[in-house]
């Protein structure tokens, strides 16, 4: 009888089931010796890590498939009491069929409840082992033996911590924690010959939310030949939102505390050998507290948001940032570096960083420059000030030490940057220069920049070049402008510049300027010390006009150059014959109806003592003469030009001058006045002096009049002579007076002769040698010409010898002494001495 699907199904069943647990049976017969796999597995564990080993209690358990389940798990530490990592149960769960011919093979190890505590001394050493070789060379670490026993098919960790507490640069008391929990870790095998796949997630604890982590990937040729450099691995990395403040006593170096209150979040991928290269690419975010919602860089005026991708590769114990570069946002960047050795004291550092405008007084919150050191922001902001500042190319190959110490001359080589200004503010020590925008380069310690605009003392100024040496400690500095400015603003700066200075009584002495001049300027030498600095400046006036002071009209159109000099320390180079100061070369300009020309002086100092050397000449018109003439009320000469009114022609002058500055009594002047038809006369009293020409020529104290000539009333007439001014209130005079044709009625005003009428030309000579209260005199007249009447005593007709001739003298409030006298008509003569001791008594 045909049996019945029914009981084929059931037999097929039962005997499968029989099998089953006839074979799990004979497996757990094999595992029944406990004690016997407790003291082997101590004893391996042991050998593996070198530590201590406990084992709570050992257990037969099914749950996880046929498994031993260790309970209380502890490995010691070497020098602490308490245990390095502990464990509630490990179930070590094997595999059925080699355990019917005697031999356990682990199929996969479970962990639960881990706890692996994590020190560093105050030396700087792991209780682990050396933390350098699990980088460097991590198929030789125990780490990577243990690791290596446990892959089986599967290794997993439950509801794992890791707790660290970090001594090193902190004090006994008060050492730095950082905890990770929840950590689940699995490695699994699915296939024969697939890669291991594994897991690692976890949490880290914040005052807020707790930041996920999680790290995934898979590895291969874990069993090879290599010794584990062979290791294929590749994976994803992926964290939300890490407090930055969590790491704070680690970033307190690269980052100001007013930045640590941030939130990292990173998505990155790796790939390479273990013990060999490695890379990884990835995105990197960073937002402040205040504004977690966006951890990206929307705005470069509100720098707490950045986002960065990078592609890092690892070698060894090398970093190489193969990219690195802002993701979003207007502020973006792009970095290149390396860091070898990273993990001895002093790593060996490359850097090669662009960036776009960030604002200055900012800096620290930007990326990356935010990991820069804060006494480098310090550093930047103490030289600068409001603005943005471009970062066109930053280089720096060097060690991490030389790094922090770039202030040393040695390290100054090692750092090349050419930054890109936009209104930015220099503060001291480099030129106090306001708005600057240009390009600032630096390279071995020194510094070139190209300034195509900026302001100084509110001045615009452009096209400044120059270098500054020794740039990090003791600047130097080499400085050249050309600029075209407006007059009027520039006076104001000088006036600001020159402060306390010698110079700016001289300066504001003008005012009400017009016009434009090109400017030049270079300085040379210590940027902190003004007595030390090099200056040359030039001041080249195009058509200016300005006011000055105690001078009525207006100067105009003024052209030439003046030309400062500042010698360092020159106050105490004694022997210097000649330092300059200010020089004015071959200014021109007009005033009224009047100009100057070749204008050409010198201010300095002479063996060390303030010197002032002038010389120009002056065209000046017969109206405006008494806009030049001296006020001296001192000088006798001043005296004489009170009621004189010059109405026509004009003079030249070639003047000359030197004094000290610093005492105006020790002024001297030299000078050559050629008279060009000038015409003058006193209002009150005298004829009109007309077409005046000749020379008169001063300094030394004399005054000297040669061939001066012209008309007095309708006379012609001659004068020489000179006059002594080494007294100005007293002076001598040394005159010839000569009147070749003179007629009756230029006498009129005249004393003495007033009423003496003649008709036709006489011809008088006279001499003067002394001062105006006492002279002597000369007096000689050819009447020959001329024909005149004494009434009741004579008459004298034209074309008959006449002559007479006087010598003596006049002292005031004296009269008049004639020691000689003669006077000759036709062949007679009559001569003899006389007296006048009232001029103004009219019956004397």
């Amino acid at each position: 009888m045909p049996i019945s699907r029914k009981r084929i199904v059931f037999y097929s069943l039962f005997t499968i089931i029989l099998s089953a647990f006839s074979i799990f049976s004979l497996a757990y017969y094999q595992l029944r010796n406990i004690g016997e796999f407790k003291t082997l597995a101590v004893e391996k564990l042991e050998a593996l890590t070198r530590r201590e080993v406990k084992i709570g209690g050992a257990e037969m358990d099914i749950v996880r498939g046929l498994s031993i389940r260790l309970q209380d798990v502890s490995i010691g530490a070497r020098k602490a009491e308490k245990p390095e990592l502990t464990a509630r149960s490990v179930w070590v769960v094997v595999k059925l069929l080699p355990l019917l011919e005697k031999r356990v093979e682990v199929k996969e190890v479970i962990v639960q409840g881990l706890s692996l505590r994590v020190t560093r001394d105050a030396q700087g050493q792991f209780n682990l082992g050396d933390v350098k070789k699990w980088v460097t060379q991590p198929t030789k670490s125990n780490f990577f033996k243990v690791l290596k026993v446990s892959l089986m098919n599967q290794l997993m960790v439950e509801d794992g911590a890791i707790h660290f507490q970090d001594y090193y640069n902190r004090s006994p008391e008060n050492p730095l924690p950082l905890d990770l929990e929840h950590i689940h870790f699995s490695v699994r095998k699915k296939l024969l010959g697939s890669p291991f796949q594994f897991t690692l997630k976890g949490s880290v604890p914040n005052e807020g939310s707790p930041t996920a982590f999680q790290v995934s990937g898979a590895f291969d040729n874990f069993f090879g030949n290599q010794g584990g450099a062979g290791i294929s691995i590749d994976g994803k990395v992926k964290i939300d939102e890490l407090n930055v403040s969590s790491f704070q006593p680690y970033l307190k170096k690269v980052m100001a505390e007013t930045q640590q209150e941030g939130w990292l979040s990173l998505d990155s991928s790796f790939s390479g050998n273990l013990g060999g290269a490695l890379k990884t690419e990835g995105t990197l975010k960073y937002t402040s507290d205040s504004n977690r919602q966006h951890a990206t860089l929307r705005n470069a005026r509100v720098p707490h948001r950045g986002g960065l991708e990078y592609k890092i590769s690892f070698d060894h114990d090398s970093i190489h940032i193969d990219e690195l570069k802002s993701t979003s946002g207007p502020f973006k960047f792009t970095a290149k570096g390396s860091l070898d050795e990273f993990l001895s004291n002093d790593p060996s550092l490359s850097l090669d960083l662009v960036t776009d405008s960030f604002q200055v007084n900012k800096s620290a919150d930007y990326l990356p420059l935010k990991f820069f050191p804060e006494e480098y922001h310090e550093w930047v902001q103490s030289h600068f000030k409001n603005g943005s500042i471009k970062i066109k190319s930053l280089k720096f190959a060097g060690s991490l030490k030389q790094l922090g110490e770039l202030e040393h001359e040695k390290n100054w080589g090692l750092i090349t940057s050419e930054l890109e200004l936009k209104q930015v503010d220099w503060q001291s020590p480099l030129p106090r220069l306001q708005n600057v925008t240009g390009v600032f380069k630096v390279g071995k310690g020194n510094t070139i920049f190209s300034i195509a605009k900026a302001n100084y003392e509110n001045q615009p100024i452009s096209n400044v070049v120059g270098t500054v040496h020794d740039f990090i400690s003791k600047p130097v500095i080499d400085l050249k402008v050309e600029n075209e400015v407006k007059m009027s603003q520039f006076h104001g700066t000088l006036k600001r510049i020159f402060k306390g200075h010698p110079l700016l009584d001289s300066i504001t002495s003008y005012d009400n300027f017009e016009g434009n001049a090109k400017i030049s300027l270079n300085v040379k030498g210590p940027i902190e010390d003004f007595n030390k600095l090099a200056i040359d400046g030039n001041i080249g006036l195009k058509s200016v006009s300005l006011d000055e002071k105690g001078f009525e009209p207006r100067l105009k159109n003024l052209t030439g150059n003046i030309i400062y000099t500042h010698t360092p320390e020159a106050d105490k180079r004694k022997d210097a014959s000649w330092i300059p100061v200010v020089k004015y070369d071959q200014l021109s300009g007009e005033f009224s109806k009047s100009s100057f020309s070749d204008l050409n002086g010198e201010r300095g100092f002479s063996n060390g003592e303030p010197l002032e050397k002038m010389s120009a000449t002056y065209n000046i018109a017969s109206s405006d003469l008494h806009y030049v003439l001296s006020d001296n009320t001192e000088d006798a000469l001043v005296g004489l030009k009170e009621g004189l009114d010059f109405s026509a022609g004009g003079l030249v002058l070639k003047y000359r001058s030197q004094m000290n500055p610093m005492q105006p009594e020790s002024e001297k002047e030299w000078g050559k006045i050629e008279l060009k038809n000038l015409s003058m006369q006193y209002m009150d009293r005298f004829k009109v002096m007309m077409g005046l020409n000749g020379t008169i020529s001063y300094g030394d104290g004399k005054l000297r009049l040669e061939n001066l000539h012209g008309r007095y009333g309708d006379s012609p007439f001659q004068l020489e002579g000179e006059v002594d001014r080494q007294n100005i209130k007293k002076l001598n005079y040394a005159l010839r007076l000569n009147f070749p044709d003179l007629v009756d009625s230029d006498l009129k005003d005249i004393p003495l002769f007033k009423d003496f009428k003649f008709k036709g030309q006489a011809y008088v000579s006279l001499k003067l040698n002394g001062g105006l209260d006492s002279f002597k005199f000369e007096h000689q007249a050819d009447l020959a010409r001329v024909g005149y009447e004494i009434p009741g005593f004579m008459e004298k007709q034209p074309n008959a010898l006449n002559k007479f001739k006087a010598k003596g003298s006049v002292i005031k409030n004296a009269g008049m002494t004639i020691d000689s006298w003669s006077y000759e008509l036709g062949g007679n003569q009559v001569s003899g001495a006389a007296s006048l001791l009232d001029f103004d008594n009219p019956d004397f």
